[in-house]
């Protein structure tokens, strides 16, 4: 299977048995497919040459690995938030053993919730352009997806290096008001006593 993401492009390859992934081997190529999207509302065509080798590349990876096609492929926050969002899914579709699809943000954050294997508990994904959060309560799955990332708040928010205080208090201030909304629906008032976070920015903090 492999991801699109805002920031990267991932494949994972593993082996079945029983109905249990074994033998996982993960692949990651930072591509920033959404480079430009705050801005334009669309995909850049560099960041879509990017992003299309990078998929290319895991397609011949994946069939010499053995797998059998079709080669799922799942994109997310960036392509269904772009105005040229098909252009994409046309350049993907010639791609041989490939199958694509747009997945929306409530799918996206039920898959994280499942991927954690959480069993209960709380799954919040920071990605580079959306935030998933997901919660079970009430014998309920409750799930939220915002269109904030890390990649979009940055080029919509920051133009320095390193960055001003100014615009940091900024970017606190818009995220908290964004955050404190997203708990709110997910969340209700529910007791959280353990959050599980997946995705590059929980990776890159831990």
């Amino acid at each position: 299977a492999i991801d699109i993401g805002t920031h990267s492009v991932r494949l994972l390859l593993a082996d079945v048995e029983h109905k249990t992934l074994c033998a996982t081997k993960k692949y990651l190529h930072i591509t920033r497919l959404g480079e430009g999207l705050a801005s334009t509302g669309m995909l850049q065509p560099q960041a879509l040459t990017r992003t299309v080798q990078a998929v290319r590349e895991f397609v011949r990876l994946a069939q010499q690995s053995g797998a059998q096609p079709p080669v799922f492929c799942y994109a997310t926050s960036a392509a269904r938030e772009a105005a040229n969002g098909a252009a994409l899914l046309e350049q993907l579709a010639e791609i041989s053993g490939l199958q694509t699809e747009i997945i929306g943000g409530e799918l996206e954050a039920y898959l994280a919730y499942h991927g954690a294997s959480c069993k209960g508990g709380v799954v919040l994904d920071i990605g580079g352009g959306s935030t998933e959060l997901t919660c079970w309560r009430e014998e309920k799955l409750y799930t939220r997806s915002i269109p904030m990332g890390c990649v979009t708040l940055l080029e919509r928010l920051i133009d320095t290096n390193p960055i001003i205080p100014a615009q940091q208090e900024r970017l606190r201030q818009e995220t908290q008001m964004h955050a404190e909304g997203l708990c709110k629906q997910v969340l209700g008032n529910h007791k959280v006593e353990r959050v599980i976070g997946v995705g590059g920015t929980a990776t890159q903090l831990a």
